[in-house]
């Protein structure tokens, strides 16, 4: 059992979950290069590492380790799913001046714990706790380089926590349409998907938690997966109305796709990340647009459009019909797509 501390004064220790009501962290040995090439730093990742332990905490240790604590060196990558933000990630890691952690399991589990742990459900407490979990996570970073966080969209009911810190933060989504088809893209793994999310929003969220769980037995897969889109955009305009000027941008994927050089070299403005333009030419050309984000897999974007117009047209009926229904909802009349505080692109008017 490592002390915090310790854990502390080892940063190649890499905390993964959190049990706030026992004190207890579980922590992986990992290095720069395992967090580097892993698409999310979970259990793809720490099946990987050199060994885990676990770490011992009181309140006040977690009080210490975030008192003083930044984020002015971190930025972060809020999304509702299927919008290319793990390609995002991945295009924003450049050697020696951004260092990009995808998905970091902890932040799931101290957003579970907010959820579901009686001792996490003060702000206060959200805080320090938030504010440790950041300072052991980037550990590794190096000190001239920029931290990018990119959570689970499970874990977005941090995003007010986060954005109170006055961290600038990208908000990326996509079509609510684009989103459905991505869910049927998937087949049952992604309907699932979208029912587990939903349980999680349940508790975030009181219009969707005053819903009968015999009501949304009744719904579609599809009409499960709107709601989940429209809580989640919901929030992001909730957190755009309260956030500080200039701390936000939103980022649509259809946009990143059809701009991606002007996409890219606009996000590393507003991060603040000093990029050469031989280095961004390097990221555009190298394999991160090659493969795909998730699998790794050679990909191109020719088949990728084959594929999405394959399912639209096999769904049509059920896709024109939740629209229908999603723009009758609770949620429909407080989103506007695309979102305010767009990332200014050049010529991408109209997209």
């Amino acid at each position: 059992m490592m002390s915090l501390q310790q854990l502390i004064a080892s940063p190649a220790w890499f905390p993964d979950a959190i049990y706030t009501d026992r004190g207890l962290l579980d922590v992986y040995q990992v290095g720069r290069q395992l967090l580097s090439d892993s698409p999310f730093l979970d259990q793809r990742m720490t099946s990987r590492s050199g060994g885990r332990q676990q770490a011992a905490f009181t309140y006040a240790e977690l009080a210490l380790l975030a008192e003083g604590f930044r984020t002015d060196g971190i930025c972060f990558v809020f999304h509702t799913s299927f919008c290319r933000s793990t390609l995002m990630a991945q295009a924003l890691h450049v050697d020696g001046v951004s260092f990009s952690l995808k998905e970091p399991s902890i932040l799931l589990s101290l957003a579970e714990s907010i959820r579901y742990t009686r001792s996490m459900q003060e702000s206060d407490k959200i805080r320090v706790a938030l504010a440790a979990m950041l300072r052991l996570v980037t550990g590794l970073v190096g000190q001239n380089e920029k931290a990018i966080i990119k959570p689970t969209n499970f874990a977005n009911n941090l995003l007010p926590y986060i954005a109170d810190t006055g961290a600038k933060i990208l908000l990326m989504y996509s079509s609510l349409r684009s989103y459905l088809i991505s869910i049927l893209k998937y087949g049952e793994r992604g309907r699932a998907f979208t029912r587990q999310l939903y349980i999680r929003l349940m508790a975030d969220c009181k219009e969707l938690g005053k819903i009968e769980p015999g009501q949304a037995l009744l719904q579609t897969d599809l009409q499960i997966a709107a709601l989940v889109w429209q809580q989640q955009m919901s929030l992001f305009m909730e957190v755009i109305d309260t956030a500080r000027r200039g701390q936000i941008h939103t980022l649509s994927s259809d946009v990143f796709g059809a701009r991606r050089e002007a996409v890219l070299a606009g996000v590393f403005r507003f991060f603040d990340i000093p990029v050469s333009g031989r280095q961004l030419e390097q990221v555009l050309t190298g394999p991160v647009f090659r493969q795909h984000s998730k699998s790794g897999k050679m990909v191109d974007d020719q088949t990728i459009l084959h594929q999405t117009q394959a399912i639209s047209d096999r769904y049509q009926e059920e896709l024109e019909s939740t629209l229908q229904w999603a723009a009758t909802t609770m949620f429909a009349n407080r989103i506007r797509v695309p979102l305010p505080n767009g990332l200014a692109v050049p010529d991408a008017d109209g997209i």
